[in-house]
C-alpha cells in the first residue's frame, strides 16, 4: 500500500518564483506535495488517482496564461476551445470545476487557504456542492451532469 499523498496548490512556495517581481513566498506544510498551477494539479491528480488523501487549494494562482494539462496532452496546448485555459489565467476555482467534472477528488474533502475571500467562497461552493460525501474515494467518481458554471458566487 502506498502512502497517502497531500497536495498543496499554490503559486507561492518556499522559494520565490523567478517570474514573480515581488518574490513572494509562502511556506508549504511538511509532508505536502507543492504544485503551482492548475495544469500541475491536474497532472498530479491524474498520476496519483486514488492515492491523494487531502488537497489544500489557493485561488489566485498567477497572471500567467497556461494551458491545462488535458489540453497539453490532447493538442500540445494549441488553442483548444473546450476550456478557458487559453484565454485567461486559470485559478483555483477552475481546478475545483475540473474536479467536479471529472470526479478526481481526494479521499477527504478539499480545503481552501486563499487570501482572496471571494475566490475562496467560490471554490468552497463548488466543493460543498459536488464533493461526494460518504463515499470512500479510491477511484474517480463520475459526476452526473455538472453545471459548475451555475454555482452561486455570492451575488457577483
Amino acid at each position: 500500500m502506498t502512502a497517502a499523498l497531500k497536495m498543496w496548490l499554490d503559486d507561492l512556495g518556499p522559494t520565490a518564483d523567478p517570474n514573480d517581481p515581488q518574490r513572494l513566498t509562502r511556506p508549504v506544510p511538511e509532508g505536502w506535495v507543492h504544485v503551482r498551477d492548475v495544469a500541475e494539479a491536474q497532472r498530479f491528480a491524474l498520476e496519483h488517482r486514488g492515492e491523494i488523501e487531502a488537497m489544500s487549494l489557493d485561488h489566485d494562482l498567477s497572471d500567467r496564461i497556461s494551458p491545462c494539462f488535458p489540453c497539453q496532452i490532447e493538442d500540445g496546448g494549441e488553442g483548444c476551445d473546450s476550456c478557458p485555459c487559453h484565454s485567461r489565467p486559470t485559478d483555483g476555482s477552475d481546478f475545483c470545476r475540473w474536479l467536479a467534472e471529472t470526479g478526481y477528488w481526494p479521499r477527504t474533502k478539499p480545503v481552501t487557504h486563499s487570501a482572496n475571500p471571494e475566490g475562496a467562497k467560490r471554490m468552497q461552493g463548488i466543493i460543498d456542492r459536488y464533493f461526494p460525501v460518504g463515499k470512500e474515494l479510491t477511484e474517480p467518481q463520475q459526476s452526473s451532469t455538472v453545471a459548475v458554471n451555475a454555482v452561486p458566487t455570492g451575488g457577483q
